[in-house]
């Protein structure tokens, strides 16, 4: 398995899957855009004291948060 495959694949409940990052993306993506991730983790790590950066770091961290649950969800649902 090349490093790239590998640095790409995730455990839950101890099994690997790439399905679960897939997942996790896709949700991410239904409310940031790549772009918009980039923006909002730039300006925090040029800032972390700015309430604003602050707040919109925080918020996409606890969306990513609510995206990991959902996707372990599905994929236990599904048995995936």
């Amino acid at each position: 398995m090349s490093d790239k495959r590998k640095n790409r694949l995730f455990k839950i409940n101890g099994v690997e899957s790439d399905r679960y990052a897939q997942l996790v993306d896709k949700y991410v993506r239904e409310k940031y855009s790549q772009s918009a991730v980039e923006a909002i983790i730039n300006n925090y790590l040029s800032n972390p004291n700015n309430v604003q950066y602050k707040s919109e770091f925080t918020a996409l961290q606890a969306y990513r948060e609510q995206c990991k649950s959902k996707a372990r969800t599905e994929l236990e649902m599904f048995n995936l």
